[in-house]
């Protein structure tokens, strides 16, 4: 009864983008690069990582990024950029670090993400935008064709028992490292040092 009518109010956050700091050279397609994101804390409460309240880079507008790194990002739309432990307090400014992929694209291209908490909160800030400038390619370069489910599987072996590597989104892009005719099944290069097997079949050739 002490308690009756007691209302919690949802805690707000927002942070002040302070620099971002991206390679200004051209970079090589599927070139791992650290981006440097320093940021402000212009909010009354903080934020913790391996909370609720711990700051994810999340891409605006849902959908895969370009910018994903296999087994890094903890989706293909969202990076954590805290260090395990680490607190952002009010008035306070820090720099992180994390890491993108440059894209299997040529020329410009560029991304926007904005702040939210763990628990899916909104950060009030501007948009970030990540941009690169992506050299051209001699290798071949393959992308995930569309179909009735809207991803395809990527196995570390090619046979289906073998176990899922990954589950690519359409339109999502590899390295073609090697195919075979006979069985028709493709290698890709996966990035972070990891490679996949998938059914030829799903493959469009950029």
């Amino acid at each position: 009864n002490a308690i009756t009518g007691f209302a919690p109010v949802a805690k707000e956050y927002s942070a002040q983008i302070s620099s971002i700091v991206l390679p200004t050279e051209e970079v090589d397609p599927g070139q791992e690069i650290t981006v440097s994101l320093t940021l402000k804390n212009s909010g009354q409460n903080g934020n913790y990582a391996d909370s609720n309240s711990e700051l994810i880079l999340t891409k605006n507008n849902g959908g895969s990024s370009i910018f994903y790194v296999n087994n890094v990002w903890s989706s293909q739309t969202q990076t954590q950029i805290m260090a395990e432990g680490q607190s952002f307090l009010p008035n306070q400014e820090i720099k992180f670090d994390f890491k993108i992929r440059a894209p299997l694209y040529v020329g410009e291209v560029s991304e926007q993400f904005e702040l939210r908490t763990f628990s899916g909160a909104k950060v009030q800030s501007d948009a970030i935008e990540i941009k690169v400038n992506v050299k051209k390619t001699d290798k071949q370069i393959i992308a995930i064709k569309n179909n009735s489910a809207g991803f395809a599987n990527i196995y570390y072996q090619p046979y289906t028992s073998s176990g899922v590597a990954l589950r690519a989104v359409a339109g999502t892009r590899f390295f073609l490292l090697e195919q075979n005719n006979q069985t028709l099944w493709a290698k890709l290069d996966l990035g972070n040092g990891q490679v996949g097997w998938i059914a030829m079949w799903n493959l469009s050739y950029i």
